[in-house]
């Protein structure tokens, strides 16, 4: 119940006349990577569209999870979750240009 009011407050919230019918394409591409820190202060995304809604700003440092990768023109997006004290937007996209990505213990920017 309580995600399905989250839901409707954030469809609320939307401007409908900024949502387009334009064909977009979502290519889902495999991670290597299940966790990771976020490098840059940046938005988390509801979607990987940078005209989405912005669920929260994310700071620089903060330890996330990777659940998922998408290409959406020409970037790199990932589906992150991170902990906070009330679990409320703690899941979404942020683009991959924003995190520093631990990999064999030496921190990495994404450049995929």
């Amino acid at each position: 119940m309580l995600l399905t009011k989250q839901n409707s407050t954030l469809r609320e919230k939307m401007d409908k006349s900024t949502l387009t019918s334009q064909n977009i394409t979502l290519l889902y591409k495999p991670t290597r990577y299940t966790t990771g820190v976020v490098g840059n202060i940046c938005s988390l995304y509801i979607a990987p569209l940078k005209d989405s809604y912005v669920l929260c700003n994310l700071n620089k440092n903060l330890d996330i999870q990777i659940l998922d990768c998408a290409e959406v023109s020409q970037e790199i997006w990932y589906e992150i979750r991170f902990t906070s004290k009330t679990s409320v937007n703690n899941k979404g996209w942020i683009l991959g240009k924003n995190i520093a990505i631990l990999n064999n213990t030496v921190l990495q920017r994404s450049i995929n």
